[in-house]
């Protein structure tokens, strides 16, 4: 593991620290691959009861894109560091719970709605920026935000990519 995904495990719970202050959090496939990793080992730890993200200062800042451009190595292999943290992600047995402060944008949103449990602090501000990037949302966000606050509060949200908060 690099220094920009921190686990530590104490009272049963599984910490994963998002770690890169300088990119406000902004996840390369490395950090995927990291997370990833991390789920399967909370998962797969007896002693572990719970597992709970956060990040240094800011929750994430969505994808680093510049490394998802440059990452040729990743575009020639099998290697599929993203969509094995979200399946980790959605599919883990024991709770995960997301503490959010700071920025959540793109996938930093798109996350939570796999989440078991969602804690935000009044300097959250999240953002859904798919529209203005051209991109179209992830993992099922378009399906579960509608779901979570309504059809079209979540239109709103996806079409304006606007800043919003947890309340």
């Amino acid at each position: 593991m690099t220094d920009q995904i921190i686990t530590k495990i104490e009272n049963r719970v599984l910490h994963i620290i998002l770690n890169r202050p300088e990119k406000k959090n902004a996840l390369t496939k490395i950090m995927y691959r990291e997370l990833a990793n991390a789920i399967e080992k909370g998962e797969n730890d007896k002693t572990v009861r719970v597992m709970l993200v956060y990040g240094k200062e800011n929750f994430c800042a969505g994808n680093d894109l510049k490394d998802f451009q440059d990452s040729d190595n990743f575009k020639r292999s099998e290697e599929r560091p993203t969509y094995d943290f979200m399946q980790n992600l959605m599919h883990a047995k024991k709770p995960i719970i997301a503490a959010v402060s700071g920025y959540a944008i793109g996938v930093g949103t798109t996350m939570l709605f796999h989440f078991d449990l969602i804690y935000a602090s009044k300097d959250a501000k999240l953002q859904l920026p798919f529209t203005n990037l051209g991109l179209v949302p992830e993992f099922g966000s378009s399906f579960n935000l509608p779901a979570l606050v309504g059809k079209f509060r979540a239109a709103e949200l996806f079409f304006f990519g606007d800043f919003f908060t947890a309340e």
